[in-house]
């Protein structure tokens, strides 16, 4: 199901680049450039136009007025182009951010669920084995019984002490009632 999924999203990529959208966030910024100047190109040659007619009053066959036409025609139609290229990016650009971070997630999910299925199928293909080896009972270096002495030397002095403490409560409880 994920592979399915990770195909899909390689070729709605593979569409968006056909459409000549490669990398958005550098694109946009060249193509707003390019129609920024385009346009400002189309606007100063508009203006030289006006200018150069009014100079060459009723000669519209000057060089001069010819040349700055073509020039206007030539910045109108990249203007477009521009136009065209920025409506490509404004249509599939969100696509063109989020499907290839879409598409690494999965891929990732996708190779860890590879790694998971490796690992199954190494627990299910392994065999264990039913013989269990234990080593021979030997007799201990030590005595595994606690030492008498320490014991008989602790309770005498808990008994001491508590007997202690045992005479000086009733004493206390004497003076009081005094």
């Amino acid at each position: 199901e994920k592979l399915g999924a990770v195909s899909k999203l390689e070729d709605s990529l593979a569409m968006i680049r056909s459409k000549g959208i490669i990398d958005y966030a550098s694109q946009a910024k060249v193509w707003n450039e390019e129609y920024a100047k385009s346009f400002a190109t189309l606007n100063n040659e508009k203006a030289a136009l006006k200018v150069l007619e009014q100079y060459h009053s009723g000669n519209t066959n000057d060089t001069s007025i010819i040349n700055t036409r073509a020039r206007i025609e030539g910045a109108s139609s990249r203007l477009t182009a521009m136009q065209q290229k920025i409506g490509l990016l404004a249509q599939y650009g969100g696509a063109a951010t989020s499907i290839p971070e879409q598409l690494e997630l999965d891929r990732l999910e996708l190779s860890h669920l590879r790694e998971q299925l490796n690992k199954v199928k190494v627990d299910t293909e392994q065999q264990l084995s039913s013989k269990f080896i234990v080593n021979k009972a030997s007799k201990a270096e030590k005595k595994s019984t606690p030492v008498r002495w320490l014991i008989v030397l602790s309770v005498t002095i808990s008994g001491f002490l508590l007997s202690f403490l045992g005479l000086l409560f009733i004493q206390r409880l004497r003076n009081l009632e005094i």
